[in-house]
């Protein structure tokens, strides 16, 4: 990328293409500072894994837009070969300038491409570049010494390869399915198992390339389910897992994956966790009203009253409003959340109240005849 491609006064375009001309991230940039953050992230993400991918970024002056349609429009590109005009860097080159100057890549795209020419000005350095890139080449091409990550539900499997960007969509993924957990996005998925392998398989191994593909092409990289290419559980068949999970819909089994894994709980799948144990266990006697941010109100004072009859003794109250609090979060559970695996039978004090399946319509419309 030369400096006569500055600025042009509308935003640049700078896209990542694989060896297999695939694109596989993208970003709209306003000036050379933000090309120069884009250009850093992509060096820190493939100095995530245990090799750097043959990628190389371009830099698009002229999109005719920069909307929802970017992708498209970078695919089409990429198809017909008019990248072949785009000024580009590999990725190589800017990681080993990130790994090998003092201070890394600096913070605008001129500085970085300044970076570049002197290194190819010194013999040198350009030698060391040279084998820098022939490493990664000979690790990218060693088979046997890739490591690949599966993600195996009763739905099938899905592969990641060990690049920084292949470990970015494993997180991504396994974090998607810790924000759907309660959702029906993943119902009738009842296990889920997690394996590291290494193999000689080639078509393995290039099967687990190609994870980026189940991904946004932005920033998000946000796990796209219509996109997932789920392979035959058998080929996992010779393996142990690192990791299984239970996927039952219980509070138990969602907390035991968020926190075995690192995953982040979204507040939504909180509240569904806690009026699940209060549904089916009741309030217990250490029950904290801020575990229940939205439906709290509901609650606190049922609670209040239940710490007072046990005290005194009366048990009977005290199990009659054990059996409202059960009664209120089956309630709040079935008309509020589109919680995957309804239809239970709640036994309740007034016979048997049954979990209807979520109807949007009625939320939508929850308010109509209501005067304010």
């Amino acid at each position: 990328m030369d400096n006569k491609n500055k600025h042009t006064g509308m935003p640049m375009v700078l896209f990542n293409v694989d060896e297999q001309n695939r694109l596989v991230e993208y970003a709209v940039c306003n000036d050379s500072h933000e090309c120069g953050r884009y250009l850093k992230q992509q060096a820190e993400l493939a100095l995530y894994g245990t090799y750097i991918p043959n990628e190389r970024i371009y830099c698009m002056t002229d999109a005719d837009f920069t909307d929802e349609r970017l992708p498209g429009l970078l695919t089409e590109c990429i198809r017909q070969n008019d990248i072949s005009d785009m000024p580009s860097l590999g990725l190589r080159c800017i990681t080993f300038i990130h790994e090998n100057f003092k201070d890394g890549l600096p913070d605008d795209m001129l500085s970085v491409t300044s970076c570049i020419e002197k290194v190819i000005d010194d013999f040198r350095s350009y030698t060391h570049l040279q084998e820098y890139e022939q490493y990664n080449e000979k690790k990218a091409n060693a088979i046997s010494g890739r490591t690949v990550s599966a993600i195996e539900t009763d739905k099938g499997v899905l592969l990641f390869d060990d690049s920084g960007r292949g470990l970015r969509c494993l997180d991504n993924c396994l974090q998607y399915i810790a924000d759907n957990y309660f959702s029906p996005e993943i119902q009738c998925r009842k296990m889920l198992n997690i394996y590291h392998f290494s193999t000689t398989n080639a078509e393995t191994v290039r099967k687990s390339r190609e994870c980026a593909d189940m991904f946004t092409p932005n920033s998000e990289c946000r796990f796209i389910p219509a996109r997932a290419r789920s392979l035959p559980n058998l080929m996992t068949g010779e393996f142990k897992p690192a990791k299984s999970f239970s996927l039952d819909t219980d509070p138990k089994s969602y907390h035991s994956l968020t926190q075995q894994l690192g995953l982040h709980e979204k507040d939504e799948n909180r509240e569904i966790a806690a009026l699940m144990e209060i549904r089916n266990n009741g309030m217990p006697a250490d029950w904290n009203p801020a575990d229940l941010k939205m439906h709290g109100n509901g609650f606190r004072h049922i609670y209040n009253r239940i710490k007072g009859y046990d005290t005194t003794g009366n048990t009977e109250l005290s199990e009659a409003l054990q059996q409202a609090a059960r009664d209120k979060a089956a309630q709040i559970l079935s008309s509020v959340y589109d919680v995957r695996q309804r239809g239970r039978t709640i036994s309740t004090n007034e016979g048997n109240i049954k979990e209807k399946p979520d109807n949007p319509d009625k939320r939508k419309n929850c308010n109509h005849g209501l005067k304010i």
